[in-house]
C-alpha cells in the first residue's frame, strides 16, 4: 500500500489529481490510498499527530496561507525524512531553494496527465524497491517467509540449517546455507558482517569487539575467527566511518 496526500489550495486541481491517480491505480491494480489538504498547515498537523505518507504532492503558493509550500516541506522533512515529494505551481524557478528539500519531480499547472501518472509510477517503482532492502525472505516448509532485516541478530550455520536469532527471542532454523543467506542479505538496508564460517551478524546490533571476539546486544559473545580477523576490522572501521561499500 503506498499512502499519498494531496496538498493545493485549489480544491479542483486536488480532486483532479486524486481522480487520476484512483483511477490509474485501479485500472493497474496498484494498492494506494489517498488523502487531501487544502492546506499545507493541516498538512503539516497531520503529520505532527503521526500521519506518515509515502509520496506527497505539495502546491507551493498557498494564497490564504502564512506559510507556502516550500516551509511545508522544510517541517515535514524534520518529522519524517522518507517521504518522496512532487511540487506542484505554475512557476519553475525553484531550482535553488527545492534542491535542499530532495524534491522528486515538479509538476507546473495546468497538470498534465502523463506527467502526473510518470511521478505515480517513478514514485511507486522507488517506494517498491526499498521496501524490499527491508525484507530476508527464506522458504519453510513450503510456504515463502519474510522478516524485517533490522530485526536479525545474526545467522548462524548449523549443520544443513540456517538459525535466524531475532531481537525478539525468537529462533528461526530452515533449511539453508549461511554461504547464500550472505550474497542475498548483502544489498540490503542493514549490512552485515562475517566474523567467522559459521555466523553472520547484523553490524547495528554489535555492541563492541576484540580480536577474537564480538560482544552482540544482550551481552552474548561471538567468535571471529583467525582467517576473517583481518577482513572482518577492515569492514567494520569503514562501516563505522560511514563509507559506502569500496
Amino acid at each position: 500500500m503506498m499512502k499519498i496526500a494531496i496538498c493545493d489550495d485549489e480544491e479542483a486541481i486536488v480532486w483532479e489529481i486524486t481522480g487520476v491517480i484512483e483511477s490509474y491505480a485501479k485500472e493497474e491494480g496498484m494498492l494506494v490510498e489517498t488523502m487531501s489538504f487544502f492546506s499545507g498547515i493541516k498538512l503539516e498537523e497531520e503529520v505532527r499527530k503521526g500521519e506518515r505518507f509515502d509520496l506527497i504532492y505539495l502546491d507551493i503558493h498557498m494564497k490564504d496561507e502564512k506559510q507556502d509550500g516550500i516551509i511545508t516541506a522544510e517541517n515535514i522533512r524534520k518529522l519524517d525524512s522518507n517521504f518522496l515529494l512532487v511540487y506542484i505551481s505554475v512557476h519553475a524557478g525553484y531550482a535553488v531553494r527545492l534542491f535542499r528539500l530532495q524534491v522528486m519531480e515538479f509538476l507546473e499547472k495546468p497538470i498534465d496527465k502523463d506527467k502526473l501518472i510518470a511521478t505515480l509510477l517513478s514514485a511507486y517503482q522507488k517506494i517498491r524497491n526499498e521496501r524490499t532492502k527491508m525484507y530476508f525472505t527464506y522458504k519453510l516448509r513450503g510456504f515463502e517467509h519474510r522478516i524485517c532485516v533490522n530485526e536479525i541478530i545474526y545467522f548462524k550455520s548449523e549443520g544443513r540449517n540456517l538459525l535466524i536469532y531475532t531481537d525478539y527471542n525468537h529462533v528461526i532454523k530452515y533449511y539453508d546455507k549461511l554461504n547464500e543467506a550472505e550474497k542475498r542479505i548483502r544489498n540490503k538496508v542493514t549490512p552485515f558482517l562475517r566474523p567467522h564460517q559459521s555466523f553472520l551478524v547484523n553490524f547495528e546490533y554489535i555492541i563492541c569487539h576484540s580480536k577474537s571476539e564480538i560482544v552482540m546486544k544482550g551481552n552474548l559473545i561471538l567468535p571471529i575467527s583467525d582467517d576473517r580477523k583481518e577482513a572482518f576490522h577492515k569492514d567494520y572501521s569503514r562501516l563505522l566511518r560511514g563509507d559506502a561499500d569500496e
